[in-house]
């Protein structure tokens, strides 16, 4: 069974129903609001101050706010999505991955390109819990909130045209419903819409409204071997490109009206059975 994707930030709804939901649904995209959310209050981390990336993130070419150093050049997708300490500086991304999760560039890029932006929008990141060095050779304390700058990840494309940019492979211990949240990028290299698609070609597609925000897709049903695979259309260069991405198992899809209905159909066969034995 394929994963079935969504795009909304969804709230939490019971456990026993994401799991008969995950269990009878089939693949099929829902779209409704809301579609994204800016920056502001938002922190990105695994930790107790972090409001997306609980699970793991990945933000592309980061670098404190203020700071004068950055890395331009050739995606290198051995190293993209590692923090600074095991890149030694060449690249400045940070990221802490789920551990259900590969992430890789899809096959289809030919062009990889990184680059710290700066004048994009700030993002709050707390660094992982052993932190890191900086490319300038300064320590970060691990579990702290600092105030970045989002650069951007991604290929270079063809205006106009849907390019094919990161591929998500499940592993064993994946959630059955999750949230993936994409930061993008705030001008420049500006995408017209996302889209995710999962390995029986169903997809949803993001209409990006206002660049810098965060946009989310609603995953459910998913299973370990699942591939998700996410694209984007460059509007205004030749540059498909994102800011990072972030994954949240607590912002599951809610189930479906068909689904809650069946639940209740259930229930009352229930209360029927019980009803007939105390008779």
């Amino acid at each position: 069974m394929k994963p079935r994707i969504s795009s909304v930030l969804a709230s939490a709804a019971l456990a026993s129903i994401f799991a008969l939901s995950a269990a009878t649904a089939s693949a099929t995209v829902v779209l409704s609001t809301p579609a994204s959310i800016s920056t502001t209050g938002v922190v990105v981390g695994t930790g107790s101050s972090a409001t997306l990336g609980k699970d793991g993130y990945s933000m592309f070419a980061t670098t404190p706010h203020g700071s004068t150093f950055g890395f331009t050049g050739t995606f290198d997708a051995t190293k993209f999505d590692v923090n600074y300490a095991n890149n030694n500086g060449s690249v400045a991304t940070l990221a802490q991955k789920p551990a259900y999760l590969t992430l890789s560039l899809d096959p289809a890029v030919a062009h990889p390109f990184i680059a710290a932006a700066y004048g994009y929008q700030p993002i709050n990141i707390e660094t992982p819990p052993g932190g890191y060095t900086q490319p300038n050779g300064a320590p970060q304390p691990g579990n702290t909130v600092v105030q970045y700058e989002s650069g951007e990840g991604g290929a270079i494309a063809t205006k106009g045209v849907n390019q094919n940019l990161f591929d998500l492979t499940l592993g064993a211990n994946a959630p059955a419903n999750f949230t993936v949240g994409v930061l993008t990028v705030k001008a420049g290299d500006t995408l017209g819409n996302l889209t995710l698609t999962d390995g029986s070609g169903v997809s949803s597609t993001q209409t990006i409204t206002t660049p810098g925000n965060f946009y989310f897709f609603n995953v459910s049903g998913a299973q370990a071997g699942d591939v998700l695979v996410l694209s984007g259309t460059p509007n205004n260069t030749n540059n498909a490109q994102i800011a990072g991405l972030t994954f949240d198992s607590a912002t599951s899809a809610i189930p479906e009206p068909a689904t809650l209905g069946l639940l209740g159909v259930g229930a009352v066969a229930l209360l029927r059975r019980r009803k007939a034995r105390t008779n």
